[in-house]
């Protein structure tokens, strides 16, 4: 009797131990990767367009303007269709992650893309997958990097170095502001890789794209605040270029875009979503080449090769820490 109790139980004992030793993950649904490949496409795109609205609007007003429009638009959709607006104690982690992607990432893109051209800044931002599993990784998030992801970090680094050195093309930037553009660039990229984090684990229980349009408020409202202290409304000409850059970063980036970013963010894992970092730079290379005629040099070619390799690196060589 007592061998064939143990016998019945014993199947439901290994069963359980082994669904705690390699728990399953459920499938990502469609609608999210319709999302991620949104924002890998709508977002090459956006590299276009602000260095197109950046030779004319000043960068903190350029920046801001979109999100708060974008914000409101979008908060107000929501509301329509049933959606609650976040209270007063969700507002708090909503305006950090506002503040990290939107203010330091985006907000660092579109000051350095005075100096630094549109696929050059796809290229630098490529980088993004690799800060995302490091920052993963040193902030325990279930991740570790391991010798072979360090080595794609370093080759990773070493494409940027090239970018900085041998940028190719005749670029007009002095050499001391396209590499300070592509320090700002790097930094923003760490900003952004640590905002997705941040938000993937203490995003408040608001609905995704709610949730994303107080992002952009806030960090739309931070940025016009900047834009005022630097005294930038006195620069605030629209022409057709620039006024024609706003609406497409508001339409496309901000509310197609972002709202596919943090919808996407909400049902995959956050490292699987900053993925589309391999597609930007292809899609801003090509824009950048047929319609602002940046050059295409085999220095930059190179240097793509060598970043693209590194992260790729990198990616295989994160490890996933089992829980028990």
């Amino acid at each position: 009797m007592g061998a064939e109790a143990c016998a019945r139980h014993r199947v439901p004992a290994v069963t359980a131990v082994r669904s705690i030793q390699a728990p399953t993950q459920a499938p990502i649904p469609l609608s999210a990767w319709a999302a991620w490949a949104a924002v890998c496409f709508f977002w090459g795109t956006t590299y276009l367009a602000i260095r197109i609205g950046i030779r004319t609007l000043p960068p903190a007003l350029f920046a801001g303007l979109r999100f708060v429009a974008a914000g409101l638009i979008l908060g107000g959709i929501c509301r329509a269709c049933g959606l609650r607006y976040p209270n007063r104690k969700e507002w708090a982690p909503l305006t950090i992650i506002g503040f990290l992607l939107l203010v330091l990432g985006n907000g660092g893109v579109v000051a350095a893309e005075r100096w630094v051209d549109s696929g050059l800044t796809a290229l630098v931002l490529s980088m993004l997958p690799i800060w995302m599993a490091l920052l993963n990784a040193l902030t325990g998030g279930g991740e570790r990097l391991t010798l072979r992801g360090a080595a794609g970090l370093a080759l990773g680094m070493g494409g940027v170095a090239l970018l900085v050195y041998h940028p190719g093309g005749g670029s007009p930037e002095p050499a001391a502001h396209r590499a300070l553009g592509i320090l700002i660039l790097e930094g923003a990229s760490i900003c952004w890789a640590g905002g997705s984090l941040y938000g993937k684990r203490f995003s408040p229980p608001v609905a995704p794209l709610m949730g994303a349009a107080a992002q952009m408020l806030a960090g739309g409202l931070i940025l016009c605040g900047i834009g005022t202290a630097a005294g930038e409304w006195s620069r605030l000409h629209f022409d057709a270029s620039g006024f024609g850059s706003l609406i497409y970063l508001m339409i496309f980036g901000s509310l197609v875009g972002y709202g596919s970013f943090v919808f996407a963010l909400s049902r995959m894992p956050a490292t699987t979503v900053s993925l589309y970092a391999y597609v930007n730079p292809v899609v801003a290379l090509l824009c950048g080449l047929f319609i602002l005629h940046e050059p295409l040099s085999l220095a930059k070619l190179a240097a793509a090769g060598v970043i693209l390799g590194g992260v790729a690196l990198a990616q295989s060589g994160v490890r996933h820490r089992t829980r028990v």
